[in-house]
């Protein structure tokens, strides 16, 4: 599912996942927003290339409410 790809692609990207937690589907008309609250560690490098692969995934992903902090040698998102 959406939600296994996501994951998967963080873990194989090289990002530690701090906290991955779905909030429950919420319909929109003729669609449904799954918000997901996540913390990801990881170097800026592998971040933005998380970030492409999940804009390549077959269903729509929106990224939103962003907040990038340095963490040791990376980032933290």
């Amino acid at each position: 599912n959406l939600l296994t790809s996501i994951s998967s692609l963080a873990k194989d990207q090289g990002l530690e996942i701090l906290r991955f937690r779905p909030l429950g589907e919420q319909p929109k008309g003729f669609y449904a927003e799954v918000p997901v609250q996540m913390s990801l560690v990881g170097s800026f490098h592998d971040v933005v290339m998380f970030f492409d692969k999940v804009g390549k995934l077959p269903r729509i992903v929106n990224i939103n409410n962003l907040n990038i902090r340095k963490q040791g040698d990376g980032i933290r998102v």
